[in-house]
C-alpha cells in the first residue's frame, strides 16, 4: 500500500487541494484496515520518528506501509500539486484494485 493515501494533506475548500481526493483516501484507509483486521493479516507495527510502520501478509505477499504522525502540514509554493493529485489519482485507483481483489478472492474462498 503506498503512503500517498495516508499523507496528512490538509483540505479546505478553496484551497489548492479539494475535499473529496482526501475523503476518498480516508474511505481506502478504512477499508484496507477493514480487510487488515478480518483476514488477521497484521503481522508487526513499530513506531518510529517518521510514522508507524505496519507489516502484513497478504495472500502470501509480505506488505510494508507507513502511516506518517498526524502533524500539521505546511502548503508553500515550491509543491506542484497538481502534479502530487496525478500521483494520487493513481494510487488512489490503484488501492481500489488491489482492495477489490483481495476481497473478492477473500469471498470466493469462504464459498469453497
Amino acid at each position: 500500500m503506498h503512503n500517498m493515501c495516508f499523507a496528512a494533506i490538509p483540505a479546505v475548500e478553496g484551497e489548492r487541494v479539494q475535499v473529496q481526493p482526501i475523503q476518498n483516501c480516508h474511505m481506502l484507509i478504512h477499508e484496507w484496515q477493514a480487510y487488515i483486521s478480518r483476514t488477521n493479516s497484521l503481522r508487526k507495527t513499530f513506531t518510529s520518528v517518521k510514522g508507524i510502520y505496519s507489516k502484513a501478509k497478504v495472500q502470501g505477499q509480505k506488505i510494508t506501509w507507513l502511516i506518517p504522525h498526524a502533524l500539521q502540514q505546511v502548503l508553500t509554493d515550491h509543491v506542484d500539486f497538481n502534479v502530487m493529485l496525478t500521483f494520487l489519482e493513481f494510487y488512489e485507483l490503484y488501492i481500489l484494485c488491489v482492495i477489490c481483489v483481495v476481497v473478492l478472492t477473500m469471498e470466493l474462498l469462504r464459498t469453497l
